[in-house]
């Protein structure tokens, strides 16, 4: 039996801004500090025998202050969040206005904000930014290298990447990341048991 904790990264400044943050950076907000504190003590309590990290300083901070010193934390590449293109830094708004067409949805969603494309097989998840199928791909690839770990895994990632994991590793298509909210430092916890996923907890500890 294998079991991952998802972990969002703590709440940013282009969180509360509802900004398209992938390939760029933002610091955390107040709350956000006292999030990475809360996710330590969570991360303490499972007592994982690894920490994964996205590269990206908001989500491999947290990492770093939540691993406990005997525990290996590695950097995966993979868990980065999504290259948005022309619209990183915008949000939805701005983007609209600009006239660039999103095929994604937000996190967490607000009413707000205009209404952006689903998901597709094919095409870019924003022009000039990742396209759905290598997403897709190494979403499979962390999917397979959880699946192939044993104890207890904390991995800390992003809003989209997070709950595309999730469902990658439930055996659902990668639509169904649209079906629930990964808010900043939400944690899904997944149990594996022979490759088969079975979402146990979805929450965001108290900060």
């Amino acid at each position: 039996m294998t079991r991952i904790l998802v972990i969002r990264h703590p709440e940013t400044v282009a969180n509360t801004e509802r900004r398209l943050i992938g390939v760029t950076d933002s610091p955390w907000t107040e709350r956000g500090r006292a999030q990475a504190r809360a996710l330590k003590a969570v991360v303490d309590e499972m007592s994982p025998r690894e920490v994964w990290a996205s590269p990206a300083p908001r989500a491999l901070r947290a990492a770093h202050l939540a691993t406990p010193c005997t525990v290996p934390l590695r950097i995966v590449e993979e868990l980065r969040e999504i290259d948005f293109g022309r619209a990183e830094g915008l949000t939805f708004e701005e983007a609209a206005r600009a006239g660039i067409s999103l095929r994604y949805r937000p996190s967490v969603p607000a009413r707000s904000a205009p209404q952006p494309l689903p998901a597709a097989e094919h095409g870019e998840i924003a022009p000039g930014g990742e396209d759905w199928p290598s997403f897709g791909a190494r979403i499979a690839a962390v999917r397979d290298a959880l699946a192939a770990a044993s104890g207890t895994v904390c991995a800390f990632t992003h809003g989209g990447t997070g709950r595309a994991v999730v469902a990658a590793l439930l055996g659902l298509p990668l639509d169904a990341m649209w079906a629930f909210a990964l808010p900043p430092a939400g944690i899904a916890q997944v149990r594996l048991d022979d490759g088969v996923g079975t979402l146990e907890k979805l929450w965001v500890p108290s900060a």
